[in-house]
């Protein structure tokens, strides 16, 4: 997928010399879903994406229920359509080399579940696709694309997704659901 290669090399450009000086996955007393959130605020900005759609997308794809509100999780892995959430990202990591051990190479990683199979080749390594800072951000640019080729922030989400249209209509209504829900602009 040459948009993707060519998408994660910008993304490893912008971000490079801005990266945290302390790793998201250890940030300074932050909780899991902090995290989450802190990262989908700058990547949006990073990415061009308003924070609202982004924020949606993480709840599609990781949300859930903490103290009676939804909220991404960033050490949560989908494999065979099938959700894990895993406590530390020590679990989720060893999870991800386990699959990639026994061949399972298509599954998705942290806050935005960004496709190890498809998009992995965009990060220098599996651990810094877990990096939930770095892949906000390759997730805000990736919705920014399929948002200039579609014209919608509900269809980008579909395709962001999947290019089955089946697929991407169920995503888009949840995805739709959860955006209706959010305040414009933050968390």
């Amino acid at each position: 997928m040459p948009r993707c290669l060519a998408l994660g090399l910008a993304l490893v450009l912008a971000i490079a010399g801005s990266a945290p000086a302390e790793p998201a996955r250890v940030a300074g007393g932050l909780g899991p879903a902090e995290i989450c959130e802190r990262a989908i605020v700058n990547g949006a900005r990073r990415g061009g994406v308003p924070v609202e759609v982004l924020h949606a997308v993480a709840l599609t794809e990781t949300g859930m229920k903490q103290d009676g509100k939804l909220r991404a999780w960033p050490w949560a892995i989908n494999r065979e359509g099938k959700g894990y959430w895993f406590d530390s990202y020590e679990e989720a990591l060893a999870f991800a080399k386990a699959s990639l051990a026994d061949g399972r190479r298509s599954f998705d990683v942290g806050c935005v579940q960004i496709n190890y199979r498809w998009h992995g080749q965009a990060f220098p390594s599996l651990e810094d696709m877990f990096d939930p800072e770095w892949t906000a951000t390759y997730a805000a640019q990736f919705l920014r694309t399929l948002y200039e080729e579609r014209g919608s922030w509900s269809e980008a989400a579909g395709a962001y997704h999947s290019l089955t249209p089946d697929k991407a209509m169920t995503y888009r209504a949840r995805f739709d659901r959860l955006l209706a829900e959010l305040e414009p602009g933050g968390l």
